[in-house]
């Protein structure tokens, strides 16, 4: 600053503009400099002022070039699996910044995320898998933005899937006369297996279900038979069916003798 010899002067800034700050030369008599320092801007561009023996000195800075970073996560792995008791698992998870933030859930009631969550850049989610009574089956954790797929296997104690329980039968049609008839039909299937038996037709009966030899309740679990019956027929030959476990047993019946 250029003014005459003696004369005093003083340089100051407004407190709304702390990012900037006086130096030196805050006050002076005659020619002078002053100095000054400005903050580093991390935000949007900004002007601030600064009076010098009454004089306005304008300072513009520029925008800050921080910017929030672009957050990418990967997983140590995609999948696990894990056997019908009670188990405990863990996933890394990878972050492109340090301060990329994360979160995990279950999605599923027997998925349980028990540490790790939330996180902040590289982490490790920790899991607990309920035990398992029935049959197999499949959940997911959802981790920061990627899936993490869990396949729990069945129970050893479980009865298997009705897809899994197959029946056979010695035959799957019968032809029978007018009058009354009782036969057996025998069913075969695993072991750990249920099945029923039932009819269409009200002359159709199912008598009995025999296990061993012994009547037994249905459903009936193992291979069996069936006592089964056609009640005598007065009208037109017709046609019914037995299912047993889905497997359709054909019956004919001939017409009956006409009466006066």
């Amino acid at each position: 600053m250029t003014t005459t010899t003696g004369c005093a002067w003083t340089a100051t800034r407004p407190a709304t503009t702390p990012w900037l700050t006086i130096t030196t030369g805050d006050t002076g008599s005659g020619s002078g400099t002053v100095t000054f320092s400005v903050a580093e801007n991390t935000g949007d561009a900004r002007i601030g002022t600064m009076t010098i023996a009454g004089k306005t000195y304008t300072v513009s800075q520029a925008a800050g070039t921080t910017t929030t970073p672009t957050c990418t996560f990967t997983l140590s792995a995609l999948a696990a699996s894990a056997g019908e008791a009670t188990t405990t698992g863990s996933v890394g998870v990878n972050a492109s910044d340090t301060t990329c933030g994360w979160s995990a859930v279950a999605n599923a009631t027997w998925l349980h995320v028990t540490a790790g969550t939330p996180g902040t850049g590289n982490g490790t989610v920790e899991y607990t898998v309920d035990a398992n009574t029935s049959s197999a089956r499949d959940g997911t954790i959802t981790v920061a933005t990627q899936m993490f797929a869990v396949h729990q296997a069945a129970s050893s104690t479980a009865p298997p899937p009705p897809d899994a329980c197959p029946v056979t039968l010695d035959s799957t049609s019968k032809l029978v006369g007018s009058g009354q008839a009782d036969w057996i039909i025998t069913v075969t299937t695993a072991a750990s297996c249920s099945w029923t038996a039932s009819a269409d037709v009200a002359w159709l009966v199912v008598k009995s279900t025999v296990q061993g030899g012994v009547a037994v309740p249905q459903p009936v679990t193992g291979s069996g038979t069936v006592k089964v019956r056609a009640v005598i027929n007065t009208g037109p030959k017709h046609v019914g069916h037995f299912n047993i476990n889905g497997v359709v047993y054909t019956v004919t019946q001939g017409a009956g003798s006409a009466t006066p």
